[in-house]
């Protein structure tokens, strides 16, 4: 086999000697391996038909490892590009330049540091916005009147925070996590212990189109409001049915409801699987997205660099149900339309003029495709998934009670 390997990679050295001594451009670009192997490697991944399973050039890798940190440097705008390739301010972080410095959502960056940002991407936006501690980046903004002005920040550390908490009343805490941080259990831990002090007696947790995360902060979680041993099984390479022990405390014994829905996948379904299996904590929403794999991610060295993220196991729930491909049903199914308009996605320390301006643009975005009669009407109804959650775990709270 190891012979059959290597008669392969000879005769792909052979294919790219050819082409050193044979090709002749006719667009001034030259033979470049390292390109060429970098695409030819994302090519041959796919083949494996597993989508999970990829490379990550290394000018995405900065990107993929940020949008699992907790911290950026940087200055703590978020932007999306529009159709016409201008970078909108869409929101700013709490406690960030951005938001100190008073940076209008609505403006277009239309220059960083006098790099023209218009048509470029969202990668490069961030990598000019991002630097060291202390340094400074100068923006070039065109307001939504015209007028252009710019403004100079100062670059440093910004929380990005994963998890938002707030009271529905006196007795209920609603609980969104969009993204399972390394961070997410000691901030949810804090909240709870909080707010158990002052008198909640159940708490909603809002899984909506998570996608999942830290399988340890995951299982932290689960330990701290679930006293069983198991949250799944999984199954590797050399070794099936592996036990996937909870090593933490049990602090709160709460009612729970869980909301999920068809954009809640890896983390979330595990979680929520476990809690049912188990009885303790009723779904609400719609079936899960059925992601019942785990991926690591391997960094490559050398010319080719950027790094493998290859799948390593596929799991199933203390009771063995198969969560790829099936998902987690819910106790009680509530469907939701445009759910996007309740759902709050990315990070949740946007402070609150961002919040706004990002539910009116996707206020706006939907009623360009269904129409603005049917999105008021839906904005109208409210968010049935919520509400319905509430009144599951009120009457948890009854029956606790008696």
């Amino acid at each position: 086999m190891d012979e059959e390997k290597n008669n392969i990679f000879l005769e792909l050295q052979s294919a790219i000697e050819m082409l050193h001594s044979y090709y002749l451009s006719t667009n001034n670009k030259t033979v470049n391996e390292e390109e060429m192997v970098r695409n030819g490697l994302a090519a041959m991944l796919s083949t494996l038909g597993d989508p999970f399973t990829n490379y990550i050039p290394p000018a995405q890798l900065t990107s993929y490892q940020a949008r699992k940190a907790q911290q950026i440097v940087g200055v703590g705008v978020v932007t999306e590009f529009d159709r016409e390739g201008k970078a909108r301010v869409v929101a700013a972080l709490e406690a960030s330049p951005a938001l100190e410095s008073a940076v209008p959502v609505g403006a277009e960056i239309f220059r960083v540091n006098g790099r023209n940002i218009r048509k470029t991407s969202a990668q490069l936006l961030g990598n000019c916005l991002n630097g060291p501690e202390e340094s400074l980046v100068d923006l070039d903004l065109i307001m939504d009147s015209g007028e252009a002005t710019s403004v100079q920040l100062e670059r440093r550390s910004v929380n990005v925070e994963h998890i938002r908490c707030h009271l529905i009343d006196e007795k209920i805490l609603f609980v969104r996590i969009a993204w399972f941080s390394g961070t997410c259990y000691q901030e949810l831990i804090e909240q709870l212990k909080k707010h158990i002090e002052n008198g909640i007696e159940g708490v909603v947790l809002d899984v909506r189109t998570n996608s999942g995360g830290s399988i340890i902060s995951t299982r932290n979680i689960f330990s701290a409001l679930c006293d069983q041993e198991v949250m799944y099984y999984c199954r590797k390479l050399e070794e099936d049915r592996i036990k996937d022990r909870v090593l933490g405390e049990y602090y709160f014994d709460l009612p729970i409801v869980v909301i999920l829905n068809e954009q809640t996948f890896s983390a979330g379904e595990i979680l929520a699987g476990a809690f049912k299996d188990y009885g303790r904590a009723k779904l609400v929403g719609m079936r899960s997205g059925g992601k019942g794999s785990m991926q690591q991610v391997f960094p490559l060295e050398g010319k080719i660099a950027g790094a493998l993220r290859i799948t390593t196991a596929t799991n199933c729930t203390p009771e063995g149900s198969v969560i790829q491909g099936n998902g987690v049903q819910p106790d009680i199914e509530v469907e939701q339309d445009m759910s996007e308009l309740f759902v709050d996605d990315g990070a949740q320390n946007y402070a609150i003029e961002g919040r706004d301006y990002l539910k009116n643009l996707r206020a706006e975005k939907l009623a360009t495709l269904h129409g603005r009669e049917r999105v008021d009407q839906i904005l109208r109804e409210g968010d049935r998934q919520k509400k319905r959650a509430i009144e599951v775990l009120r009457a948890e709270i009854k029956d606790k009670e008696l």
